[in-house]
């Protein structure tokens, strides 16, 4: 019985212990009928309960510690506009405004010492700034936003938008269905946007950073007008050119374009199978010649949207590439190439693998082939994974030697014949031996039983696992 106490008491002290290594935090809220909901990283053992305004938080002292934090939603309708931080004896630790209407976060770092967190909350904002925004075009081709997630809504014609200056210090202005609007000024000065690209759909967001009194004209279409369009290559390269398309449509006869309305987009892929010496766009160089390695560095596509007169002109040369490398992977099926990636598909890891221009190729999924020319080297391949386990194997091994990876990358220089193996979450098992002077048999990839005291280099089976000769 006596045993039996002491086991319990222990047991009362352990938890008593327990309890003790967890860290509070008090909160108090100005009007709790302005708030939606309140959650935690790492999330609370229970619901919290918020409707009184105050309350208490709990979090585990040696959980995620530097990544603790409060996250408040406004109810809707209604605005965060500032909390503050104190420490047990009240005074203020760390502060913020926030005036927003959606969602805000509030980091609690591991080695402050807090004691209450204010939230202060209104059922609207003043709006001190006011921009003039004027719309010629369509309401529906545009999105107008100030950060961080705050849309206005716009119509064609004069547009007063009130903004709060402390906060709303960035505002984004992008097409919707198009890729670019015609013009976006600023106070008469033209904002060129910055261009992203998706899934070879090419889109421009305009950044504003607005003050009180700025005036934005938008103009979403371009005017009916042409412009000169030339596409040149010496005669009998033509192939050098393995597509044109405008607004998405296949040009087959490009040479004879001569003129391109304002606003289509022009898209000029050129031959993967060419070595691409010269891009020129109205006198303005695009390929990259390396003097030192005498490479050529271009991606095999150029784009635009019409919006002057074009004149370009394309010089390379064919390459037989007759060489033939050899390709094996494994675990391959858990990822895509970065090219064609479009960050919502659902994959374990991306890679690449790109010739010295710059040109990228793809890996089958499990056995294949890849034709190369000796000019290609050096090839760099490079795998990289999505998921949160760091540890995902990688390995890529040529003809049975392991390649040193840096940050997930390697350079290649290959040869006619050479085998390529990748493993993606898998493991390649090699081990090394030098001859046949081990008991058990050894087969070469053919299943051929091999023999002799030395073996040429080369990959080999023994007892059910892959050796390499170096």
């Amino acid at each position: 019985m006596k045993n039996l106490r002491s086991f319990l008491m222990a047991v009362l002290l352990l938890l008593v212990c327990q309890a003790s290594h967890a860290f509070t935090l008090n909160v108090s809220i100005d009007d709790a009928s302005r708030i939606s909901a309140i959650s935690t990283f790492p999330a609370q053992a229970t619901a919290v309960d918020f409707s009184s305004g105050e309350f208490v938080l709990t979090y585990p002292d040696d959980q995620y510690v530097n990544m603790r934090c409060v996250y408040i939603t406004p109810a809707s309708g209604k605005f965060i506009t500032s909390w503050k931080l104190t420490d047990e004896d009240g005074n203020e630790v760390s502060s913020k405004t926030e005036n927003k209407s959606n969602r805000i976060s509030v980091p609690v770092k591991a080695e402050a010492d807090y004691g209450t967190l204010y939230v202060y909350t209104a059922d609207a904002i003043e709006r001190d700034a006011t921009l003039t925004v004027n719309l010629t075009g369509s309401p529906s081709k545009v999105s107008f936003s100030f950060h961080p997630a705050r849309s206005v809504m716009l119509k064609e014609g004069v547009n007063q938008v009130a903004f709060t200056s402390s906060t709303e210090t960035a505002a984004y202005v992008m097409p919707v269905g198009v890729e670019r609007f015609y013009k976006v000024l600023v106070n008469g000065e033209e904002n060129e946007g910055r261009i992203s690209a998706a899934e070879g759909e090419v889109s421009r967001t305009y950044y504003i950073y607005p003050h009180n009194g700025d005036v934005i004209d938008i103009i979403t279409d371009f005017p009916d007008v042409d412009y000169n369009l030339g596409i040149n290559v010496e005669e009998g390269k033509e192939e050098l050119i393995s597509s044109v398309t405008l607004n998405g449509e296949e040009i087959s006869d490009w040479k004879s374009l001569t003129t391109a309305k304002a606003g289509q987009i022009l898209k000029v892929q050129t031959n993967k199978d060419a070595i691409i010496t010269s891009f020129m766009v109205n006198g303005t160089e695009m390929v990259y010649h390396d003097i030192e390695t005498d490479h050529y560095y271009w991606a095999h596509e150029w784009s635009t949207t019409i919006t002057e007169d074009l004149s370009i002109s394309v010089a390379g040369r064919l390459v037989d590439r007759n060489l033939t490398l050899k390709t094996q992977t494994y675990g391959w099926s858990a990822v895509i190439s970065a090219d064609s990636y479009d960050g919502m598909t659902p994959v374990e890891g991306l890679y690449s693998f790109t010739r010295q221009d710059g040109a990228s190729l793809i890996i089958a999924d499990g056995e294949g082939e890849l034709k190369f020319a000796a000019t290609d080297n050096p090839f760099r391949l490079m795998v990289t994974t999505l998921d949160e386990d760091a540890t995902t194997n990688i390995e890529v091994l040529v003809n049975g030697k392991a390649q040193p990876l840096s940050w997930g990358a390697c350079d290649l220089t290959l040869a006619d014949g050479d085998q390529l193996e990748v493993y993606f979450g898998e493991s390649s098992n090699v081990k090394h031996i030098t001859s046949t002077s081990a008991t058990s048999a050894i087969y070469n990839l053919m299943g051929v039983q091999v023999q002799g005291s030395t073996l040429p280099r080369g990959v080999y089976v023994k007892d059910g696992k892959k050796y390499v000769v170096e």
